[in-house]
């Protein structure tokens, strides 16, 4: 009895493993790969009946046919993790476009009514932003009438016109009130003037955060008179902020000291082993006569070497008083403008010269009796730089002499043109 249910239970057992079994896919028959191989093994295993024999071989089959399936579920994982990193950034992309045309499909009925609002809408961004420009374009006309006061180009309206992102300024300019191209009909001062006409209002706004300018070198290109003009304009902008104006033109500084303007002049210079030095540039006057009076005190100069140098000096002081006082009694006197009075100035080729049209306005006229009025013993001071014959200069005390004799004619110099002013005034 208990050999006869041993049977039983055997072939209940074995239907159970032959059930367990099942045959090759479909979807991997006629394949060639190892995994079709194993499946074959292990669906054999239905055909054996004996249930050591089919133990055993269950057992094998399985592990290798697990083993099998695994490499395969992994092989699968990697290829579909491959193929989501090729198209997922794909339909990322056709996601957004995606709801992008179902919105546009869902607007078309509004978009109409959005191009009409534009439309509208156009000429009141238009002129809210003219409205904003306005006062930078007072302003730019304001300064472009003092840099070319005298320049037959007239600065009009300053707008901006184009799209945004594709805009630009719109120039009105006229030439003897004939409407021109702006870039066609300036020079290249006036070109200049322009880019600080535009620049300036700008750059000196109250909303600013910045509270100095630095320019470099806007003389460029421009007449005596665009200078002098660009002097009250950076004048103008000093009452409120720092001005720094790099230049290699001495015209400003000369515009400068022609309007009495108040600023402080540096001079830049690069020395041996590019060693940049920075000093003050006093009044020219003093300036020469301490360079002058520095040359007396060395012991160490030569004679003929202080009797060639030390006059020039002080021939150089002489004359700086001299244009100090033609300058100022030119532009007050006569009203002359900085281009006359350079031009005046540059025709001067004597001390004599010099001296004459400061005491007397007039180059041509004798000024020894009006040097003797304001420094007894300074015509003939004047004399020895106009000829070039000086007394030797032995000692120290000579060379000193020498300086103290240009000191007192320069002052006298500054006194009486002042005073003939003042005289010529009342």
């Amino acid at each position: 009895m208990a050999a006869e249910a041993a049977r039983k239970e055997s072939a209940v057992a074995v239907r159970a493993v032959h059930d367990l079994v099942q045959p090759v896919p479909v979807w991997l028959r006629g394949d060639a790969s190892p995994l079709t191989s194993v499946w074959q093994e292990w669906a054999q295993c239905r055909d054996i009946t004996h249930p050591r024999e089919l133990a055993d071989r269950v057992e094998r089959a399985a592990a290798v046919l697990d083993d099998a399936c695994r490499q395969v579920r992994e092989e699968a994982a990697l290829r579909l993790s491959e193929h989501d990193g090729a198209w997922r950034p794909v339909a990322v992309r056709l996601s957004e476009w995606l709801g992008a045309a179902e919105a546009a499909e869902a607007a078309r009925e509004r978009r109409k009514h959005a191009r009409k609002a534009r439309t509208w809408l156009r000429p009141i961004i238009d002129e809210l932003r003219d409205e904003r420009l306005r006062p930078f374009a007072q302003r730019s006309q304001e300064v472009w009438q003092k840099l070319c006061e005298h320049s037959s180009v007239v600065l009009g309206s300053v707008t901006l016109a184009g799209t945004p992102g594709r805009g630009k300024v719109e120039l009105g300019v006229s030439v003897d009130d004939m409407d021109a191209p702006a870039y066609s009909v300036m020079s290249q001062g006036e070109l200049h003037s322009l880019a600080l006409s535009l620049f300036l209002p700008r750059a000196t706004h109250e909303a600013s955060p910045f509270g100095f300018l630095v320019i470099d070198d806007p003389v460029q290109s421009m007449d005596p008179e665009k200078v002098e003009g660009l002097a009250r304009v950076l004048d103008a902008c000093a009452k409120s902020r720092q001005v720094v104006v790099f230049t290699h033109d001495t015209r400003l500084q000369q515009a400068i000291v022609h309007l009495g303007i108040e600023a402080t002049v540096l001079r830049v210079t690069r020395q041996t082993d590019s060693v940049v030095g920075v000093e003050p540039l006093t009044d020219p006057v003093e300036q020469a006569l301490a360079e002058a009076r520095a040359v007396s005190l060395d012991p160490g100069v030569p004679q003929e070497v202080a009797e060639h140098v030390l006059p020039a000096m002080c021939r150089v002081a002489v004359e700086a008083a001299c244009l100090e006082a033609v300058r100022r009694t030119l532009r007050d006197e006569q009203g002359l403008g900085l281009r006359v009075i350079e031009e005046r100035v540059a025709s001067l080729e004597r001390t004599k010269s010099y001296v004459s049209l400061a005491l007397l306005g007039d180059e041509r006229q004798h000024a020894r009796d009006a040097v003797e009025r304001v420094c007894g013993g300074g015509w003939a001071l004047v004399e020895a730089f106009n000829t070039g014959s000086h007394a030797p200069l032995p000692s120290v005390d000579d060379r000193k002499v020498l300086v103290r004799r240009t000191e007192a004619l320069a002052a006298a110099i500054r006194r009486g043109a002042g005073s003939r002013q003042t005289g010529g005034a009342r």
